[in-house]
């Protein structure tokens, strides 16, 4: 593979790290007996200017006295500890451990010491079953890990997730359930990661900065750990180095070429000149971007389909609603071939495929997706799985269905499949409640936590994937009161017609986003009603492509 050194001039700023666990509200009230266990608020932090500090599921401080103030909440009285003091020493203590590290710490990241005073927030929201959503304000181009332990008494802190920030704040979902505290660690800014994208299709590529204006930058390209690319020189004056494949074409886009890769990884070592800022260390990143694949031309299947036991029994509003997923289906066959549990080819035609070939019932059905969705039995070379998916149904910020495993889809069912993370479904619309109430499922999925234009996608070489769904705004009430909602499905309805309206040449033409437009605003051209508008599109959520075209994908020239 050939490739090149070019600059390009981009500057970024700087902040620190703060953890922050769970966070309440402390009323006062009489004293009582020490308990075990509990919220346990500090006295301090209330007489203090500050912000109320967060609450402790324990006593840090054992020795001093505690106050029951309601039921399983107390506060400790630190009034007396002198809290500057302690985070002198845990600065100066964490200073002597990571001189004492090599350059390059656990998990293959260089960290920088902590700081105190920092300016960045971490925020926890829980869910259902216990389901958390983590998110942090983060500067764009900077590292960051997320970290994790359950006993504040135990030194060590687990990274859950590393990042390259790619706009002011990121979140992550934690499904486990379990009570625990989180931090977030910054890199310091002396390497930076502007234009990040954590994948790489058909074009290979890395953008470097750094603020040292004085000094060397090194760089090491490696291939699933094969040392492919070195480079070593001056930091340019604008401070930025960009690495790429110089093969790539946009013009050819999306029918280019792709790497067998499966991991890229950069190693950067920036060595500052004795003058800059009076001698700074030398500092190392390590940043991964994931080898991400494709079907093979014109092999891309797709399935509609809709929970069972919505109704208890066969009535009209369920004929109803097969009908209106039997539109879905009809309208997904015009961009891809529809197959059924048994991933045999279907007569789109046929309308017994709505509930027999298309409802989800029980293992049965839920297994199949499963497999077809999450690829984990596919290989590279074998298309037992999905590019196109419709569900209708119950949801969350972190599955599809409900009841237990066997009926569901899982955000970590999704992470646990290897191929999934370098195959992505090419379109996913997720009808169901707060399916994209958080981006980690729909990403799981498509490979996209926000829209991007089509020139970014022709531009960094992206495959046009897309997704859709619905945030904590819009409850999906398909049935009120025993009546379907048809404004819900007419949105969905219009969605889909004019997504798959064609020009005079036979060819679609109508973006996503366009289709999205004429949903919530048909102005009287739908052919199901005659609404002007429709206020059931609040809370709808794209994700990826959203100027791309229904049938826009590698292997489909128009």
């Amino acid at each position: 593979m050939k490739t090149r050194i070019q600059n390009k001039i981009l500057a970024v700023t700087v902040t620190s790290f703060l953890w922050l666990p769970f966070l309440s509200q402390a009323q006062e009230e009489r004293p009582k007996e020490r308990p075990q266990a509990g919220n346990y608020y500090s006295a301090h932090s209330y007489e203090s200017k500050r912000p109320p500090m967060p609450p402790l599921p324990f006593n840090p401080f054992p020795e001093l006295p505690v106050y029951a103030i309601g039921e399983r909440t107390f506060i400790y009285d630190d009034r007396a500890v002198d809290y500057e003091a302690l985070r002198k020493e845990a600065a100066e203590r964490a200073a002597a451990e990571a001189a004492n590290q090599p350059a390059v710490a656990e998990g293959g990241e260089m960290m920088s010491p902590l700081e105190s005073g920092s300016d960045l927030r971490l925020k926890i929201e829980t869910f259902d079953a216990g389901v958390k959503v983590v998110s942090f304000n983060t500067i764009t181009g900077l590292v960051y890990h997320l970290q994790q332990k359950n006993d504040l008494n135990d030194p060590q802190w687990t990274t859950i997730r590393t990042l390259v920030a790619t706009s002011t704040n990121a979140d992550y979902t934690i499904e486990d359930g379990a009570m625990g505290f989180y931090r977030v660690l910054q890199e310091d800014e002396t390497i930076q990661f502007p234009d990040w994208f954590d994948a790489i299709y058909q074009l290979m590529e890395f953008t470097v900065y750094t603020p040292v204006t004085a000094g060397t930058i090194d760089l090491e390209l490696y291939a699933d750990g094969n040392l492919i690319f070195t480079d070593s020189g001056p930091i340019p004056p604008n401070g930025t180095v960009r690495l790429y494949d110089q093969n790539y074409d946009p013009a050819q886009w999306p029918n280019t070429g792709y790497y067998g890769v499966g991991e890229w990884e950069l190693r950067v070592t920036v060595t500052p000149a004795a003058a800059f800022r009076g001698a700074a260390a030398q500092a190392q990143r390590r940043v991964k971007k994931e080898g991400r694949q494709r079907n093979p031309p014109f092999t891309y299947y797709g399935m509609t389909v809709e929970q069972g036991g919505i109704f208890s029994t066969a009535t009209t509003a369920q004929d109803e609603v097969d009908e209106f997923m039997f539109f879905y289906l009809s309208a997904n066959y015009q961009a891809c071939d529809i197959v059924d549990w048994n991933f045999n080819l279907v007569d789109p035609i046929d309308r017994s495929i709505m509930p027999g070939s298309a409802t989800l019932y029980d293992t049965n059905q839920w297994a199949p997706l499963r497999q077809y969705v999450s690829r984990s039995t596919a290989t590279n070379t074998l298309s037992a799985y999905i590019d196109y998916l419709h569900y209708f149904g119950h949801g969350s910020s972190t599955s599809i269905g409900s009841g237990n495993a066997a009926t569901m889809i899982t955000l970590s069912q999704l992470n646990a499949s290897a191929f999934l993370k370098t195959n992505k479904l090419t379109y996913v619309a997720l009808d169901g409640c707060r399916t994209c109430d958080g981006t980690d499922f729909i990403n799981a999925l498509v490979g996209f936590r926000k829209t991007m234009t089509r020139f970014e996608f022709v531009n960094k070489g992206l495959d046009p994937h897309f997704g859709c769904g619905w945030n904590k705004s819009k409850a999906v009430g398909w049935v009120l009161q025993g009546t379907v909602n048809d404004r819900h499905f007419w949105y969905w309805s219009d969605f889909y017609y004019d997504l798959t309206r064609r020009n005079a040449n036979g060819f679609m033409f109508r973006q996503y986003k366009q289709a999205a437009d004429f949903a919530k605003n048909p102005q009287g051209g739908s052919p199901f009603h005659n609404l002007q508008t429709k206020p059931d599109a609040a809370g709808f959520v794209m994700v990826g492509c959203d100027e791309c075209r229904f049938d826009e994908r590698p292997g489909i020239v128009q």
